[in-house]
Formats: C-alpha cells, sequence, structure tokens
C-alpha cells in the first residue's frame, strides 16, 4: 500500500503530497503522476519520497521517472529508476 507520495523542491521545501488516501497498486499494474513545470531558473531538482508498507512479505515498489523537455531547438529526456532509503 502507498501512503504517501511527497514531491520537495531542490531546497528540499514540501510543495505537495499527490495522494490524498491510501492506494493499493496490483501486481503489473502502475500509475502516473505528472509534476508542474517550475518557472524558477534555479529550482531543478524534483525530489520524490514513495512511503509504502505491506502486511506481508512483498518485493519494494518499482519507482521510475521519465523527465521530458526541450532545450533551444533539441528534445532532452531521461530515465532514472528510485532507489530505497532508510529513514
Amino acid at each position: 500500500m502507498i501512503y504517501t507520495i511527497e514531491y520537495y523542491d531542490s531546497n528540499g521545501k514540501l510543495l505537495n503530497n499527490f495522494i490524498d488516501a491510501p492506494m493499493t497498486i496490483k501486481p503489473w499494474n502502475s500509475r502516473e503522476i505528472t509534476l508542474p513545470h517550475s518557472t524558477q531558473p534555479e529550482d531543478f531538482g524534483a525530489n520524490l519520497i514513495v512511503r509504502w508498507k505491506s502486511d506481508q512479505p512483498v518485493n519494494p515498489p518499482l519507482v521510475e521517472v521519465l523527465m521530458v523537455g526541450q532545450v533551444l531547438n533539441r528534445g532532452v529526456s531521461f530515465l532514472t529508476r528510485g532507489c530505497e532509503i532508510k529513514e
């Protein structure tokens, strides 16, 4: 069960929690979240913390982020995979 998806700016300020209530994502299912485009030139990072728990042994959720943008006349994109952090 996913119970928070927190979005922080480059300075570590919490901007948003993308879910209002815990959600269950079944195996082989996915969810999409679109982050707003920042207009601040110094805000170059989008940091997400996904908190989850399970009452039984399970594999951790796979969290991937796709960034798509444009610089001058060239398209830019990259894919990154989240990693587990200990609190």
